[in-house]
C-alpha cells in the first residue's frame, strides 16, 4: 500500500513539473519569461530575433548556412519574416535569404561593433 501511495505521489509531483513546463514554454511563446528570483521578465522578441539574427551570420558555412543552435521560437520567427528558410527538420543548419544575409551582417556591425578607438591588429 506505501509503495502505491509513494508512485502516486511521484505521479502527481511529474504532472504537476510536466505542467509548469508547458506553462514557462507558453509563456516564452508570448516573450515572458521566469527568472532565476521567480520573477517575470517581459521580453523584446524583436531585439532576441535582431541578436539571433546576427549572431546566425557569425556561424556561417557553406555559403549562407549557419548552425541553428538558438531559440525555437526565434528561428520560426525569423523563418516566418523570410530571412532564414524553414528550421524545423533534420537539417542541422538554416539557409539565409539573401535579404537575411544583408539583414544579418547589417545588424552585426550595428549591434556588435566595437565603438572605442582601439584597434585589434
Amino acid at each position: 500500500m506505501a509503495v502505491l501511495y509513494t508512485a502516486g505521489i511521484r505521479f502527481a509531483l511529474l504532472r504537476g513539473l510536466a505542467c509548469l513546463d508547458t506553462l514557462r514554454k507558453k509563456l516564452r511563446i508570448i516573450g515572458i519569461i521566469c527568472n532565476s528570483n521567480g520573477g517575470i521578465m517581459n521580453l523584446d522578441n524583436d531585439r532576441i530575433d535582431q541578436a539571433v539574427l546576427a549572431l546566425l551570420y557569425l556561424g556561417l558555412h557553406d555559403g549562407a548556412r549557419a548552425w541553428k543552435g538558438f531559440d525555437w521560437e526565434a528561428l520560426n520567427r525569423l523563418h516566418e519574416k523570410g530571412l532564414i528558410s524553414n528550421p524545423r527538420g533534420k537539417a542541422k543548419s538554416v539557409v539565409l535569404s539573401e535579404e537575411g544575409l544583408i539583414e544579418a551582417r547589417r545588424l552585426l556591425d550595428q549591434l556588435f561593433r566595437r565603438t572605442s578607438s582601439f584597434e585589434l591588429r
